[in-house]
C-alpha cells in the first residue's frame, strides 16, 4: 500500500499542466501575444479584437443588431473574440453610457429577438468610470457550462490586460481606450460572481500593475 500510495504521488508531481486551447471561440487558430508580458507565467492566448468604424457593419451583421437593438446612433463598436465568446462595447451618448453584447458558443437566445446575443450590458459612467464590471451570465459555452463576461478598465498607459485562467493567460489588446470585455468560465451560480485575476502591461510588455477584480451580477 505504501509502494502505491508513492507511485500515486510521483505520477501526480510529473502531470503535466492543461495545455492552452488551440483555437478561439469562432474557430481561428489560437496564438501567443505578440510580446513577452513581464510577470506573466505559462503560456499566453492572444484574442482577437476589431473597430468597426460606423458604416462598417453590414445589415444583418451581429454587431448592428446589438447597436440597434439598444436604439443607440451609429458609433464606434469594440469586437472581442476570445476562447469563451465574442462581445461588443460602445459608448453612449455623449460618453456618459456603455453598452455591451455578449454571445457563447451555445447563447440559447432568441435569434428572431435579439440575433445571436445571450447577454447584455449597461453601465453609467461616473467621472469616465463605470460603478461596477457589469457581470453577465446568461451565456453557455460548447459543453453548456455558463460562463461570464465582464469589463475590465484599464489605465491610460496599458496596451494590453491580461486574465489569468486555467493553463493559460488571456490577453486583450486594449482599443479606443475603452473598458475591456473579458470573458470566463470559472463562476460561482450561488452568488452569481466571478474573480478575475488581472495583470496590465505596456506596449513592450513590462507589466505596469496587477489585481484582483471581483465582479457580481448587478441587482
Amino acid at each position: 500500500m505504501i509502494g502505491l500510495a508513492l507511485m500515486l504521488t510521483a505520477a501526480a508531481c510529473t502531470r503535466d499542466p492543461p495545455s492552452p486551447p488551440a483555437h478561439l471561440s469562432d474557430g481561428s487558430a489560437a496564438r501567443p501575444a505578440p510580446v513577452a508580458l513581464e510577470g506573466v507565467d505559462g503560456p499566453t492566448v492572444l484574442t482577437r479584437v476589431e473597430v468597426v468604424q460606423p458604416g462598417e457593419a453590414r445589415q444583418r451583421d451581429p454587431t448592428t443588431a446589438c447597436i440597434r437593438a439598444a436604439g443607440a446612433p451609429e458609433v464606434v463598436a469594440i469586437e472581442r473574440v476570445d476562447v469563451h465568446g465574442t462581445t461588443v462595447t460602445y459608448s453612449g451618448p455623449e460618453g456618459r453610457s456603455l453598452y455591451g453584447c455578449d454571445m457563447g458558443a451555445a447563447s440559447g437566445a432568441d435569434p428572431a429577438e435579439d440575433g445571436p446575443w445571450c447577454g447584455r450590458a449597461f453601465g453609467l459612467l461616473a467621472d469616465g468610470r463605470l460603478r461596477d464590471p457589469r457581470l453577465s451570465l446568461g451565456c453557455r459555452n460548447a459543453e453548456g457550462k455558463p460562463i461570464g463576461f465582464a469589463w475590465i478598465e484599464p489605465t491610460a498607459d496599458s496596451a494590453y490586460v491580461a486574465v489569468l485562467s486555467s493553463g493559460y493567460s488571456a490577453v486583450y489588446p486594449v482599443a479606443r481606450g475603452l473598458p475591456v470585455r473579458v470573458g470566463t468560465d470559472d463562476v460561482d451560480l450561488e452568488t452569481s460572481s466571478t474573480t478575475f485575476d488581472v495583470t496590465e502591461h505596456a506596449g513592450d510588455g513590462s507589466r505596469l500593475r496587477g489585481y484582483e477584480l471581483e465582479a457580481a451580477v448587478s441587482g
